[in-house]
Formats: structure tokens, C-alpha cells, sequence
């Protein structure tokens, strides 16, 4: 990065990658490789894949060992891909950690065990809105107007910055939406 002033530009990062005989003339120069920058991941889960999980965490006291939650989701240890799973819940607002432990928000039990349809539903509207990438995109496309879905894609890539996921995104963002009581239809 360059700064001047209080302003800071990006300049595109370089990597040394090896050197060159030039034509033949002896010397060597090094040849700069331009990391390309592919976009910000999107979430692992939509969210209606937390629903089953988080059901696995006992109701009363609202919490359970990571490890635990990991051997329950079929993984060995609370590592690797089981890690994304908890940062999907933790953008959704759905749970927390607390050390060693996950612990459901209240959100969340409100979302999986509220006593009516209309308590769950709004607790599924706040969790989807709860990611900031869902409610920007959702916030773009308002209800009641048609946008194609190249618009979508368009403003996820260009606005958002998920590019190498996109096709996901825009995946989990409508069947989110949809499970969330905020689209007409089936995505």
C-alpha cells in the first residue's frame, strides 16, 4: 500500500516467481507474477441447513461443547470444514462461542422452538438479515419488483465482491430468502 495524506490506494502485490536469461545476453531479471485477487468467500451454509444442526444442541441448557457439536455433525474434530459451519451460524446470529463451548443465541431458540409460526418466521427473517451479504443483497433487489437474476449475480460480484462463489451465493442467498418467508414462490 501507498499512502499520501490520509488516503491510502492498493497497489496490486507482486511475487517473485524466478529469473530470466534475457535474449542471450547473460543477464538475468526477475519475472513478477500478478496475484490475481479472486473476491471474498460467501457463507458455508444457507439458512435452512443450520436448522438440524442446532436442533443437536440440548434445548435446556442451550449449549455444547464444540468438540462435541463437531463429533455430532459427523466430524472427528472442530477443525477444518467444521469451522466454516460455525462461522455460518455465528453470521446468522444463531450461536455463539463461549471458550470451549457453543452456545445458541436466543435468536436462535426462538427461531427453532418459538411458540408460534409467526415467532419462528420472524426469527428466520432476522437471522437471514443478519448476514450482511444477504440483506445488502436483499436491500438491492426489493420485494415486488422483478430483477433477473443476472442483476443479482451482477451486483453480488461487482457490489460484494464474491466472485469465485458466486453460483453459491446466489444459491444460498435464494433458497435462504425463501426459507425466511421473504421471497414469493420456490427460488
Amino acid at each position: 500500500e501507498s499512502e499520501t495524506s490520509d488516503t491510502k490506494t492498493e497497489v496490486p502485490t507482486q511475487e517473485v516467481v524466478g529469473s530470466a536469461n534475457v535474449a542471450g545476453a547473460g543477464q538475468e531479471t526477475q519475472t513478477p507474477k500478478v496475484k490475481r485477487q479472486h473476491g471474498k468467500d460467501c457463507i458455508y451454509w444457507g439458512l435452512r441447513d443450520t436448522e438440524d444442526p442446532l436442533r443437536k444442541i440440548d434445548r435446556t441448557t442451550k449449549r455444547m461443547s464444540k468438540e462435541g457439536f463437531a463429533r455430532v455433525m459427523g466430524h472427528k474434530k472442530a477443525e477444518g470444514r467444521f469451522l466454516h459451519k460455525i462461522e455460518s451460524l455465528r453470521l446468522y446470529k444463531l450461536a455463539e462461542e463461549d471458550g470451549d463451548d457453543l452456545v445458541l443465541t436466543p435468536l436462535a431458540i426462538d427461531m427453532l422452538y418459538g411458540g408460534s409460526e409467526a415467532t419462528r418466521n420472524k426469527a428466520r427473517t432476522a437471522a437471514f438479515l443478519n448476514y450482511e451479504d444477504f440483506s445488502k443483497a436483499f436491500a438491492e433487489c426489493p420485494k415486488g419488483q422483478d430483477h433477473s437474476l443476472q442483476y443479482l449475480r451482477d451486483y453480488v460480484s461487482g457490489k460484494l465482491g464474491i466472485r469465485t462463489d458466486l453460483d453459491r451465493f446466489v444459491r444460498l442467498f435464494l433458497e435462504s430468502a425463501s426459507f425466511a418467508g421473504l421471497l414469493e414462490g420456490e427460488p
